[in-house]
């Protein structure tokens, strides 16, 4: 979904929009980022409960 806003919101220019690739990139992965924060809690007692040694 970002790289196909970036490709037809990114004008084939010479100078490419940097600031605009990092906007639409960061608010892509915010709501990830959000969420994480939200449950992270049940994603350590999953990999406690699942035994995973890392």
């Amino acid at each position: 979904m970002v790289q196909s806003f970036l490709r037809v919101e990114l004008p084939h220019s010479a100078q490419p929009q940097w600031a605009v690739a990092m906007a639409v990139s960061t608010l892509a992965t915010l709501p990830v980022a959000i969420l994480f924060v939200f449950f992270q809690r049940y994603f350590v007692q999953g990999f406690v409960l699942s035994g995973l040694k890392g």
